[in-house]
């Protein structure tokens, strides 16, 4: 944006929430610890870019012919959908239960433990995953025509990889970091 106005009392600049900014406001969600939980906001990106992947390889896959085979009649297509939307259902899950949690937390007036903290930054990096082993697999499927400029899979595909390569949801780190937490690991991380 450009040439905007923005009222101040719309501002949360990132040195005055480290200041103690949030408690100027009453909202739980402005409490939302940094670093863990709240990569929430990244990974319903990821996961819903995958939902809209298994609904457009569902329609594309309908009524799709190769070589003249019905591709919607064979067990290997509707296994890899089963398996795909049980990836991207599990992710979905997965990311909202310790966000749900730790709302609840916020909403009671309740510290959020790190513990919780590094769950919610550990499944959303997890359901970045799953999301992408999903996209991957029914991408794969869809055969050499998902890789045109007018489907629309090819786009989900690499919006699903980019939302996934945030900070916030390198599974690696979030693993680690959860695994070293509750094994009382001391670590240099600032989650």
């Amino acid at each position: 944006m450009r040439d905007a106005f923005v009222p101040e009392h719309r501002i949360l600049s990132k040195d005055d929430e480290d200041a103690g900014g949030p408690a100027l406001y009453s909202s739980p969600v402005f409490h939302l610890p940094r670093g863990g939980v709240s990569s929430a906001s990244f990974v319903s990106v990821v996961v819903g870019v995958a939902e809209g992947m298994l609904a457009e390889s569902i329609a594309y896959t309908g009524p799709r012919l190769s070589r003249s085979i019905v591709m919607a009649e064979q067990t290997g297509t509707q296994i890899t959908l089963g398996i795909a939307a049980s990836e991207i259902e599990a992710a979905a899950v997965m990311y909202l239960a310790p966000l749900r949690e730790t709302m609840q937390l916020l909403e009671r007036g309740e510290p959020v433990p790190k513990t919780q903290n590094l769950r919610g930054r550990r499944n959303n990096a997890y359901a970045a995953q799953l999301s992408i082993t999903a996209v991957q697999r029914l991408f794969n499927a869809a055969g050499g025509r998902a890789l045109y400029l007018d489907n629309a899979m090819q786009r989900m595909f690499r919006d699903c990889h980019a939302a996934a390569a945030h900070h916030s949801l390198m599974w690696d780190q979030a693993a680690a970091g959860y695994g070293r937490h509750v094994l009382g690991v001391m670590g240099n991380e600032k989650h």
